[in-house]
């Protein structure tokens, strides 16, 4: 059974329609893909694609015949003309661009179908896929496997990024298409069209995801020994400039160095400072044959000695290694610099020499040769693999060393302008050789990514490909890695054909098993969805009946293939699932169980007031309803800095509390940390938490909980609770004992305020009591402590009958007695309750009359008092006369208080206080 099979048979009319759409479809892409690729031909210039364009533009006119054959009713053979030129020019294009194959390869059949599949009769349609299939796998196979049609192919990186997706599009577009006729067939029908789509097209896509992941597995592999190749060769050089730093540094501190700059230049000459000094500086030269020349200079910056005869007297105050060296004390590295007409370039090593007074002395400079660049990056060639090498750029991205042709040395990667060149001649970072020098490889594609890199703070990926020359093809891996002792880029580079040679060889095994695959399951297809329909069948009605709620249904299994097992899990799963709804059942009432418990212990703990026994409640509730091993309230204490065991459970608890058990906040403990860090802290074994605190007397903890009790952003205490089991507290476990935590506080913080409030209470009773028995006694001052009324003025000795006894009523202000009513004529048994409670309401209200006037008579006092103070202020304030206000003040004081004679002695400095006195009568 085919796709072409698949499709209902049309009429001729209808076939030549869908022929018209087809080729109008096609040279619709074509027109695309032409311009596009007639757009990389300019712009890369590279004849290859001159030729790919031409070809397509070729294809274009024969697909334009062709539907000018499929109008004039001639659909077959217009449609056959375009496939045909379609299929040959997909593979000439795979022939002169390599790594096209496996999108090309996937792109001719599919097309192939989709344009034929209802344009053409179910026999040519079949011939026109089978030649699709047996082109795409010639494209495939013939660039997988190395060669091709030509010898001169050429890559294009915008054609294999760009020919994919085309591939990708064309694959999604033709799945959807097969989607909707297979919506309406059988399942035997529906599994023989799978097995056939599943494994002659994903056979394809298999090569290609397979090409690109080894492709992009070796890339990675290769990148990451570029990349170790690069860092390892950019540490040796800056090792080398670290070394020869120090060595130079270590040669400037020499007592010959600084005692022969200390000397007068014209005792310098001939002297024996002079050749002991030449002779030392000799020995560095021979020590290190890698140096040119060795250069001290005084702090004019003139050459004073030098073990190069030429060099001495040169003032070279003005370079940028003296004054940076001078300006900061200590040792530079100079960028690679040129003298005038010297292809090959020096660095300076330049230290600063310090005399004994610790004053600027001069440089000692070591210098060396560019060469030696180029040997350090030379060494490291093949580092990263065959053919790879190293090639170091400055900051201007001009190559100092290239470990493949020293040739390029001393040449800018990127173009330059006349202006930019003459400013870094000027500078000497660059030779100055005669016109017609060239100073630019004229490789911007190069000097993009480099120049990335080189930027502040810059982020780019040091890993990027770039051709080998421009227009070449060759496409070269680089990895690039910053030095540190300089802004340097040390760039390493290998072809991609080297280390990508394995995959060809691995593409070409995958392809042989794909076809051997692709024999087998076409025959076996038809044969395997009869097998697999029924058993799917029966395992469809299985799952609708466990879909309906039957989780008692198990699946039949009949074998021991992939459907015995999809069956046997799904049995498995059917259990698992029943299991797991038990389990979540068992769970919820488990969760319902503690949440119930919660609010039982905070509806019992609610109407507590008494804090103590608040706690008390709360802990043997918890212990009982949660079956905990120990329970522990602990409140904080400010002034210790601790919180203290304020109630536990058991005997245990008791021995504890009697001890005064505490632990420190922040403490070696649970609690300490729990209130130092004011969150929950569980202890699942407490053999492994640092933070356990082991207790001797609770030696079955085996898992403990610790939960911070807060109000607000007040910190009240913590809630312990310790478990015989590990692992004993679950995030449910958790959440229910924090919530039960915060109910708790709440409580506590009532309690704690009831107390407060109860105390505060007291205080005010009796401070209230105190003020009125004050009150009242002044009230009493002066007036008489008993008074006795009576109707006919009897005698109150006269002796009673009974116990003699009189019947009193105490007189209360504020629960305080202060007075007592006596009634006599009957004994105090005689009187009824009636009598005696009819009596104590007379007392009561007796009672409240007398606060009431001792408090009329206190007010009224009071305003007196402040009635006097006014008078007596506002007669001082009638006059301005200091003695009239003193005397004016004495009599009235002496009027308001019955005096007779009121004195006042002013006292003067140094006078006897009899000389300032005044005297008042009212």
């Amino acid at each position: 059974m085919s796709l072409v099979s698949a499709v209902p048979q049309q009429d001729e009319q209808q076939l030549t329609r869908n022929a018209r759409r087809s080729i109008l479809i096609m040279l619709a892409g074509i027109v695309g893909y032409d311009a596009y690729s007639w757009y990389l031909a300019i712009s890369t210039r590279a004849w290859q694609l001159f030729v790919v364009a031409g070809v397509v533009l070729a294809f274009g006119l024969a697909d334009g015949l062709g539907l000018l054959l499929a109008r004039r009713s001639r659909s077959s053979l217009g449609l056959g003309l375009t496939v045909a030129a379609f299929l040959i020019t997909d593979i000439l294009i795979g022939g002169l661009v390599s790594g096209l194959g496996i999108s090309l390869g996937l792109i001719a059949p599919i097309l192939t179908a989709a344009m034929v599949a209802q344009a053409l009769p179910r026999r040519q349609a079949w011939i026109s896929i089978l030649a699709g299939l047996a082109a795409g796998s010639v494209i495939a196979a013939t660039d997988l496997l190395g060669g091709g049609l030509f010898t001169f192919r050429t890559v294009v990186p915008a054609l294999q990024t760009f020919t994919p997706l085309i591939a990708a599009v064309l694959a999604v577009i033709y799945g959807l298409y097969l989607a909707r006729l297979l919506a309406d067939y059988s399942l035997r029908a529906k599994l023989i069209i799978a097995f056939l789509a599943v494994t002659l097209v994903p056979l394809g896509a298999l090569a290609a995801v397979d090409y690109r992941a080894t492709e992009q597995a070796l890339t990675d592999a290769a990148n990451q020994a570029l990349l170790g190749a690069a860092n390892q060769t950019a540490l040796a050089i800056d090792t080398f400039f670290d070394n020869t730093r120090g060595v130079v540094l270590s040669e400037s501190q020499l007592p010959a160095v600084r005692d022969y700059l200390a000397m007068a230049p014209a005792a310098r000459t001939g002297s024996q400072a002079e050749k002991d000094l030449k002779g030392i500086m000799q020995n560095w030269a021979l020590r290190d044959t890698r140096a040119s020349s060795y250069l001290l200079l005084d702090k004019q910056g003139v050459v004073a000695l030098s073990t190069s005869s030429l060099d001495i007297g040169k003032d070279l105050s003005k370079t940028g290694y003296f004054q940076a060296t001078m300006s900061a004390g200590q040792s530079t590295v100079s960028d690679v610099l040129f003298q005038p007409k010297s292809e090959n370039g020096e660095i300076n090593f330049s230290v600063a020499v310090i005399d004994q007074s610790h004053n600027f002395a001069g440089v000692l400079v070591t210098r060396f040769s560019t060469r030696l660049l180029q040997d350090l990056v030379s060494q490291t060639n093949g580092l990263a693999g065959s053919q790879s090498y190293g090639v170091l750029l400055d900051n201007n991205l001009l190559q100092l060393a290239d470990g493949n042709d020293a040739t390029l040395n001393f040449k800018l990667v990127s173009p330059v302008t006349p202006l930019y060149l003459a400013d870094l001649q000027a500078k000497t970072r660059v030779p100055q050789l005669p016109t017609g020098y060239r100073y630019s490889l004229q490789r911007p594609d190069l000097a993009s990514p480099l120049s990335a890199m080189l930027a502040p703070n810059s982020k780019a990926t040091p890993f990027f490909n770039v051709e080998d020359a421009p227009g070449s093809g060759h496409l070269n891996q680089v990895a690039v890695s910053k030095l540190n002792s300089k802004p340097w880029l040390l760039a390493f580079f290998q072809p991609r054909e080297v280390f990508l040679a394995p995959v060809q060889r691995q593409t070409s095994t995958t392809l042989t098993l794909a076809a051997l695959i692709a024999v087998i399951v076409t025959a076996g297809a038809v044969l395997a969805a009869q097998v697999l329909a029924d058993p799917l069948t029966r395992l469809t009605s299985t799952a609708e009946k466990v879909a309906a709620g039957d989780l008692e249904v198990r699946a039949q299994v009949s074998s021991r293939d992939e459907i015995g097992a999809l069956a046997t899990t799904f049995n498995s799963m059917t259990g698992r699932l029943s299991e797991m709804i038990t389990m979540l059942e068992s769970r919820v009432a488990q969760r319902t169980g503690q949440l119930q418990a919660a609010a039982d212990i905070g509806r019992a703990t609610a109407s507590v007031r008494s804090l103590d026994e608040l706690l008390r409640l709360a802990l043997d509730l918890i212990r009982d309803r949660f079956g905990f091993y120990h329970a522990s309230i602990f409140l904080v204490d400010a002034a210790s800095h601790a919180a203290v065991l304020r109630e536990s459970t058991g005997p245990v608890g008791a021995q504890l509390k009697a001890r005064g058990h505490k632990l420190g906040i922040g403490s070696q403990s649970l609690i300490g940390w729990v209130t130092a860090n004011r969150r929950p802290r569980v202890a699942l074994d407490v053999a492994d938490d640092p933070f356990h605190f082991k207790n001797p007397l609770l030696p079955d903890t085996r898992s403990e909980l610790a939960i911070p009790l807060i109000v607000g952003e007040r910190l009240l205490g913590a809630l312990d609770v310790q478990s015989t089991q590990a692992n004993a507290f679950g995030p449910g476990d958790v959440q229910v004992l924090q919530t039960l935590a915060d109910q708790l506080s709440v409580a506590i913080e009532n309690a704690q305020l009831f107390q407060r409030t109860q105390a505060s209470l007291n205080e005010l009773s009796t401070l209230y009591q105190r003020m009125t028995g004050a009150s009242w006694r002044g009230f009493l001052r002066g007036e008489k402590r008993e008074a006795v009324y009576e109707s006919k003025a009897p005698d109150i000795n006269t002796t009673l009958p009974g116990d003699g006894r009189p019947l009193e009523l105490p007189l209360l202000l504020r629960d305080r007695t202060v007075g007592v009513i006596e009634i006599y004529g009957r004994p105090a048994a005689a009187w009824s309750d009636e009598e005696k409670a009819a009596l104590g309401a007379v007392a009561g209200q007796v009672s409240a009359a007398l606060e009431t006037a001792a408090l009329l008579e206190e007010s009224q006092r009071r305003r007196m008092r402040e009635q006097l103070i006014n008078d007596i202020t506002y007669q001082m304030r009638a006059t301005m006369n200091p003695a009239t206000v003193v005397q004016t003040g004495m009599r009235e004081l002496g009027r308001a208080l019955g005096a007779t004679e009121v004195v006042v002695r002013l006292a003067q400095a140094g006078a006897p206080t009899d000389d300032g006195e005044a005297e008042a009568r009212p």
